[in-house]
């Protein structure tokens, strides 16, 4: 561990400390906001009352962060085994999602302005303080939390490490202008947590989902993708944290669920019901809802609109059960693991039913265990393990972040060692799965030449391939276990 605490470079904490006078001149700017003569005193209690919950802490309590950030700073840099070192690793979980709640207040704020104030100045006041100045401290500051962690080499943060804007890629909002209503994020979470006795199933996890996009969940088994999707469609209550469907919360349930679609991991439907009687008993429990030979002839069931469920192949049934999720013509479509078990044929129809939804500005929010799956039709996702996000992303990012463009992959016989696999050129990173190793090398053409002359000693290598970097690359990265361990 000391040698960890050494290898903190200078400048990232003289970028630690740069940060921290930048966010010590934004709470001022907060405080003096709060104080302007322009803002409705009979409204500043309530303002600040909203502000200390939305973001978990009251003005002075975000400048006692403030000052421990900047003495762990000066600490470290005087004395790298001290421990204030272990006190600030120790201190990173609850500061990324104290700063992920501010992130998202930060965000809103200047919309919020916009609905209490009707002079001009205030608005732009506003977005100086919170768009201009508090969002792009706050960005800085998780993305060199997440550095400083990743000497300690730990991944169990849902935060990123991104050069290239982590206002696109942290996925609590995007480049839509957040100060319109219509542009809200269609699935917003905020720190959201459940356990079961001691088991954490959901950890504190903060994402957003932009309207049209297909947001996919991945991770192994028990990585708390089920909880949490069942949080978000409304069948589970998390202990704490906000969710926000379509700019609601679950207060309005009834109006959320009209809006919303659902396939669950396993339908269970009335085996002697035709297709069109499933539909239609369906469609009877919304307001609205579309025509049902619309429905029918979408998913492709045409021909079996008067076939009895039970006579159904496995394929036609998840594409009934899709069929009862877009009855209602939902804005936010749940699907969780809805081509598992699936042919490849199969599968791949009902992607395609999938893209016809967005295609049609709808929001799909899905889970899966296929990682073509993943690759074909997300536009982003995050990567969950233990009840935590630990990558979120595109998937051609994430793979370029952990990955690179090629790797190279051999099988391989009898013992292998770490130590001996790290005898090849420029290597970068590689792990073993089963009789498989995954080789990551800046000096790709030296490591194969390697491998192929001089080989690793005590192991017989067989089949060696180069290719391009996959999904599975990145889950054996992040979670050292396959995405159906």
């Amino acid at each position: 561990m000391n040698e960890e605490k050494d290898n903190v470079p200078n400048i990232l904490l003289d970028e630690g400390r740069e940060l921290g006078e930048r966010f010590e001149d934004y709470l001022v700017k907060i405080h003096e906001g709060f104080h302007n003569k322009r803002f409705p005193a009979p409204l500043r209690p309530m303002a600040l009352g909203g502000f200390r919950v939305a973001t978990g802490r009251d003005i002075a309590g975000w400048h006692q962060i403030q000052k421990d950030w900047m003495r762990y700073i000066d600490e470290i840099a005087e004395n790298p085994q001290s421990s204030s070192a272990d006190e600030l690793f120790e201190q990173i979980p609850e500061w990324v999602g104290l700063f992920q709640k501010h992130l998202v207040f930060a965000q809103r704020a200047p919309m919020q302005a916009s609905r209490f104030f009707q002079d001009r100045q205030s608005i732009v006041d506003a977005e100086k303080i919170f768009a201009e100045n508090g969002v792009k401290v706050i960005e800085a500051k998780i993305n060199w939390l997440k550095r400083l962690m990743s000497i300690r080499r730990i991944v169990a943060i849902d935060t990123l490490e991104s050069d290239t804007g982590l206002r696109a890629s942290l996925g609590l909002y995007h480049d839509s202008d957040v100060r319109g209503v219509e542009n809200l994020a269609a699935v917003e979470v905020v720190d959201v947590r459940k356990t079961y006795g001691d088991v954490k199933a959901i950890d504190g996890i903060t994402f957003s989902v932009d309207k049209g996009e297909i947001f996919g969940l991945l991770g192994p088994n028990g990585a708390g993708k089920t909880t949490l999707i069942e949080c978000l469609e409304g069948i589970r209550t998390p202990d704490s944290g906000e969710i926000i469907i379509l700019g609601e919360t679950y207060a309005k349930k009834n109006q959320i669920r009209e809006k919303i679609g659902l396939q669950l991991q396993s339908t269970g439907l009335f085996p002697t019901l035709t297709v069109k009687e499933t539909l239609s008993m369906y469609i009877s429990f919304f307001k609205k809802a579309l025509p049902i030979d619309n429905v029918i002839a979408w998913v492709n069931l045409a021909e079996k609109s008067s076939s009895q469920v039970r006579n159904l192949s496995g394929g036609q049934y998840q594409r009934l059960s899709l069929a009862i999720a877009l009855v209602n013509d939902p804005d936010v479509l749940f699907l969780d693991e809805p081509t598992t078990g699936l042919d490849p044929r199969v599968r791949r129809d009902l992607w395609d039913i999938i893209l016809a939804v967005k295609n049609r500005g709808k929001t799909v929010f899905l889970t899966t265990h296929y990682m073509d799956e993943a690759e074909r039709l997300c536009d982003r996702l995050a990567v969950v393990d233990r009840g935590r996000i630990i990558e979120l992303g595109t998937p051609d990012e994430l793979i370029r972040r952990h990955i690179g463009e090629k790797s190279i992959e051999f099988t391989y016989k009898g013992n292998i060692s770490g130590q001996e696999i790290a005898k090849l050129p420029g290597l970068l990173n590689h792990w073993i799965k089963g009789d498989r190793v995954i080789v990551v090398s800046e000096k790709e053409q030296e490591a194969l030449s390697f491998l192929l002359k001089e080989g690793l000693s005590n192991t017989e290598i067989g089949d060696i391939i180069v290719r391009r970097g996959t999904l599975e690359d990145v889950f054996l990265k992040l979670t050292n276990r396959g995405i159906e361990s």
